[in-house]
């Protein structure tokens, strides 16, 4: 049963259900899952938020058809697989990609540690009962001049599920520009622990669509000017990049999803986000300079196209000390964003201030009152555009029907 038949069916269950309380355990439970009138539920589809024990979805050793604990091994397999075949890397291997066992510039110019051909997945045994699921690395003392990624998704529907992926920096400086995992078409993301990537976890970037990024841990990836936890960049009005990004945790991410650029399309729901976080936490960029980010209006202005469609709903953040949403700008013509039913600890008149550094957005763009809780910078005339917010719940108080067990 593929994923939306599966979505389905559990849709058709879910709406017979109560409302219940929701804490954020680790404890196995039925497929059912109830989402909360306010916020992110506890689990999802049956596993929970952030993955990890109890997670239900899981690849064993036995199903795979290479089990690797070293790199040259799992570069040997990953060399040899074929779509629909899967690579595994042994419940318990710590693999460190160094100078020496890297790939290096690859045919599309990027720079990476390990590349998954069309159809191939890369498996380790996170959240199994009783296992330590495997850890691929990046060597602290790596590091690249250019641009680099640990897991490339070369072909188009790939699976990058169970491991932890840790790069070689979980500070705010350092310069170490890595990427967890750069996806392809349609692949799946799932159920890992990404970490330490001073540009952020997972990458989707022009002409990429339908990737889905759920269930998975994603912290401690925040450079100053990039660290994102998720990051879905169009580049400008000719390109598209779109993701379903659901079921994750997140904390201590410079910003725990991006928007970048043109028409970038992104769903964020049914995420928790952690009480760290050093700018903006959602975001959708819009300010960036050069006339292929910019969109033509009826009145004959150019505006910065803050992406395309954009839905946020059911979330909940603790985090006080940024906003919830920004959106620097006016999504495409084609699109909108809607935000609805989050539970965000920030409160109903806390704002985002546009950034003294970015002088070329003040000369198209005015910013205007904030919708209650929410930053957005409107065009010029103050007219809000294409943006909906409502049916929210803003601070520390717990929404209706939720207690806290």
């Amino acid at each position: 049963m593929n994923r939306w038949k599966m979505r389905l069916c559990l849709l058709v269950i879910l709406v017979t259900l109560p409302l219940e309380a929701f804490s954020f355990s680790s404890t196995p439970v039925a497929a059912e899952t109830t989402i909360p009138t306010y916020g992110a539920p506890t689990h999802l589809d049956g596993s929970p938020v952030g993955g990890g024990d109890g997670y239900l979805g899981f690849i064993d050793a036995s199903e795979a058809d290479y089990v690797v604990d070293t790199a040259a091994e799992l570069k040997s397999a990953l060399a040899k697989a074929v779509s629909g075949q899967v690579v595994y890397v042994a419940d318990g291997a710590s693999i460190t990609i160094t100078s020496s066992n890297w790939y290096g510039n690859t045919p599309s110019d990027i720079d990476c540690g390990l590349y998954l051909k069309a159809g191939v997945t890369l498996a380790g045994g996170r959240g199994k009962d009783g296992v330590a699921g495997a850890v691929v690395k990046v060597s602290t003392s790596l590091q690249p001049t250019v641009f680099s990624v640990l897991v490339w998704c070369a072909g188009s529907g790939t699976r990058v599920t169970g491991l932890t992926l840790v790069g070689a920096q979980e500070g705010t400086t350092g310069g170490n520009m890595w990427c967890g995992i750069w996806a392809g078409d349609d692949a799946e993301i799932d159920n890992n622990e990404i970490r330490g990537f001073g540009y952020g976890g997972v990458r989707v970037d022009r002409d990429v669509n339908d990737v889905w990024i759920h269930h998975n841990y994603i912290h401690h990836n925040q450079q100053e000017g990039y660290g994102c936890g998720v990051a879905v960049n169009a580049y400008n009005i000719e390109h598209t990049a779109s993701a379903i990004v659901e079921g994750n945790k997140f904390d201590y991410c410079r910003q725990v999803i991006s928007g970048s650029r043109g028409r970038s399309n992104y769903t964020f729901r049914y995420n928790y986000l952690g009480a760290n976080c050093t700018n903006t936490q959602i975001d959708v960029h819009g300010q960036n300079a050069g006339g292929d980010y910019l969109e033509k209006t009826s009145s004959g202005e150019y505006v910065f196209c803050a992406g395309e469609n954009t839905k946020i709903y059911n979330n909940t953040s603790v985090c006080t000390s940024n906003p919830f949403v920004g959106v620097r700008g006016i999504p495409y013509s084609t699109g909108s964003v809607s935000v609805h039913h989050n539970w965000t600890y920030t409160t109903s008149t806390q704002e985002w201030q546009l950034s003294s550094d970015r002088p070329k957005v003040r000369t198209i763009n005015e910013q205007m009152d904030n919708i209650p809780g929410y930053g957005y910078i409107a065009p010029k005339g103050g007219a809000f555009v294409r943006m909906s917010s409502y049916d929210n719940w803003y601070g520390t108080e717990p929404p209706p029907n939720y207690s806290v067990s």
